[in-house]
């Protein structure tokens, strides 16, 4: 699980350093991330058809000031839910990192 999550700060660091995040905003809105199995055949058509849960991290949270600040992310909580989840079914998980927007100068 802990390198789980240095993957996603990694992958995180990344996308914040193509382009500037107006991430305050961004994470008032947006939650920093969204954990949940995969069950019906929609879901699996539309978002993988090999694992059994997905999840997706707002690589915004990431960012604050403009700074890349990965003390900022609640990485307790989904690792939490990714638990939760694994204990439930521990198939292959799907994880989507992404930067929701990019200021566009």
């Amino acid at each position: 699980m802990k390198q789980l999550a240095i993957v996603t700060a990694v992958c995180c660091l990344g996308l914040t350093c193509v382009g500037k995040a107006e991430a305050e905003a961004e994470q008032t809105n947006t939650p920093q991330y969204v954990v949940a199995p995969i069950e019906t055949e929609v879901q699996r058509r539309e978002i993988s058809g090999s694992a059994s849960a997905y999840a997706m991290v707002n690589c915004n949270a990431f960012v604050v000031d403009s700074q890349f600040a990965p003390n900022a992310f609640d990485t307790t909580s989904l690792m939490s839910e990714l638990r939760t989840l694994a204990d439930a079914d521990a198939g292959p998980l799907k994880l989507v990192v992404r930067l929701n927007r990019l200021d566009q100068d």
